[in-house]
């Protein structure tokens, strides 16, 4: 499972709704990518206020799955971002349940994405207010390359925002590196677009190179930006 795939199947994989096989390629990629395992803390973040945004919902008729949904959501909460082992699959009628819940919650789910929707924008936004923002340099005489690159000094976050690159091919992705000492370590992959990652402890320089989908554990292609973090 690449990067892109791994992301949207995280909600998913956060409320136990892959199949075994899916479950267990996310797992994978989630041992190599901190990027995803931040995202997938962020999801579990979010418990608390989908539980009172469901308060606020019209539940006339649906009271009785308004309150078991709200206790699972309370007795359930997802705390490791590596998940190691996944429950049982249910049982039949437990799929019935939730398949009940699933069709009288589809209001809940849009709910749901924008609430999602927000809080990336939030995050965004404090991260781009509040962080320190470091040049990226292109390595190319003359082009015109734009890149912002926002840490947080006192954290591990940080943002990479990709504006103007080399295009890449439907096969391609773009793909950081964290230098640490004298080796890139891999930062995750990304397209166009604000992008957060997981800075490593010892990080001085972070750059950029265009990859295969899926990426790759050390560069493969010439350096596009860089700069010292």
């Amino acid at each position: 499972m690449n990067h892109d795939g791994a992301l949207n199947a995280l909600p998913l994989y956060s409320m136990d709704l892959l199949d075994s096989a899916e479950a267990k390629e996310l797992e994978a990629h989630l041992k190599t990518c901190a990027a995803c395992r931040q995202e997938l803390e962020s999801l579990a973040m979010v418990n608390e206020d989908l539980i009172t945004e469901l308060s606020h919902e019209d539940w006339s008729g649906h009271e009785k799955l308004h309150d078991d949904f709200t206790k699972k959501l309370l007795h359930e909460p997802i705390s490791s971002p590596i998940p190691l082992r996944r429950r049982p699959r249910p049982s039949w009628k437990m799929g019935a349940w939730a398949a009940t819940i699933a069709i009288a919650l589809l209001g809940w789910g849009s709910a749901y994405q924008a609430h999602q929707e927000a809080s990336y924008s939030n995050q965004i936004l404090a991260m781009v207010s509040h962080g320190q923002q470091v040049p990226l340099a292109s390595t190319t005489t003359g082009a015109v390359r734009h890149v912002d690159l926002y840490v947080q000094p006192r954290s591990n976050k940080a943002l990479v925002w990709v504006k103007k690159l080399p295009p890449i091919q439907p096969n391609q992705v773009y793909e950081g590196w964290w230098i640490v000492g004298k080796a890139p370590v891999p930062a995750g992959t990304f397209k166009e677009g604000p992008h957060f990652l997981a800075r490593p402890r010892g990080a001085s320089a972070f750059a950029i190179t265009i990859e295969p989908s899926g990426g790759t554990t050390k560069p493969t292609t010439p350096i596009l930006v860089v700069g010292t973090v």
